[in-house]
C-alpha cells in the first residue's frame, strides 16, 4: 500500500540522517481505529523539495526541519539522534520527558501568530488565550494533524540552515517570510524505545 511505500522511504530518510547505532528503534505508526503511539517521531512528506523525509526538531522553544543533529542542544538520559521525541496525551502533544518538567506543544493561529507553532514548559500559569493546546490528532493516514488546519507549513529561515514549522493557516509566508515556504504533511513513526530529553528553551 502506498502509506506502507511512503512509511519505509521515511524510516530510509531517518537513518540517512544518522549513524545506525544512535538512530531510535522505530516500528509502523498507528492510525485510524489503532491507538496512538505511546512515543514518535514526526517526519516531513513533501516530495521533490529540500524538506522531504527530514525529521522534526526542538530547540529553543521552537520546532525545525533539518536542523544539524549536533544543534538540538537538548538534555538526554541517553544516545539522541537530534530529532524531537513525541507523545500524545487527551489531544494535547508533549515531548517526550520522563522527569517532573512537562514540555507542551502549543499554537497561535491568530492573525498575529500566524499558526507559529512553539512549545513551553507546563506551569500553573495559564497560558494566553490565543495559545491552542488541545486538538491533535493521527488521521488515518498515519499524519499529525491539529484541529481542522491542513497540515503545516515550513519556511526557510531557522538557524543553522534550518527550516521553521509552522501549522498551516492558509497563509503562504507565516511570520513574513522573505523566502518561500512549502507546505507539507507530518508523518508518525513510532519509537519503540525513546530517550528522554528536556529540550531546550529560550533564555532571553
Amino acid at each position: 500500500m502506498q502509506f506502507k511505500t511512503l512509511f519505509a522511504a521515511s524510516l530510509l530518510g531517518l537513518a540517512a540522517a544518522a549513524p545506525a547505532e544512535e538512530c531510535t528503534k522505530t516500528g509502523p505508526a498507528k492510525s485510524g481505529n489503532s491507538p496512538a503511539p505511546k512515543t514518535f517521531g514526526l517526519v516531513a512528506l513533501r516530495s521533490a523539495s529540500p524538506i522531504h523525509f527530514t525529521h522534526f526538531s526542538a530547540s529553543e522553544n521552537g520546532f525545525l526541519l533539518g536542523l544539524p543533529k549536533d544543534k538540538q542542544n537538548a538534555t538526554c538520559t541517553g544516545k539522541s539522534d537530534g530529532s524531537a521525541v513525541f507523545r500524545l496525551n487527551e489531544g494535547e502533544l508533549f515531548l517526550y520527558n520522563t522527569g517532573k518538567k512537562q514540555q507542551r506543544a502549543y499554537t497561535d493561529r491568530s492573525g498575529m501568530g500566524q499558526g507559529v507553532l512553539q512549545y513551553a514548559t507546563v506551569t500553573k500559569n495559564p497560558l494566553p488565550e490565543a495559545f491552542e493546546t488541545k486538538g491533535w490528532k493521527i488521521d488515518k493516514s498515519g499524519n499529525l494533524n491539529f484541529d481542522n488546519a491542513s497540515g503545516f507549513t515550513a519556511c526557510p529561515n531557522g538557524p543553522d540552515g534550518s527550516w521553521t514549522v509552522w501549522v498551516a493557516t492558509g497563509n503562504s509566508r507565516p511570520g513574513n517570510s522573505d523566502k518561500e515556504c512549502l507546505g507539507f504533511n507530518a508523518r508518525v513513526a513510532e519509537i519503540e524505545h525513546p530517550t528522554s530529553c528536556f529540550y531546550s528553551e529560550y533564555s532571553g
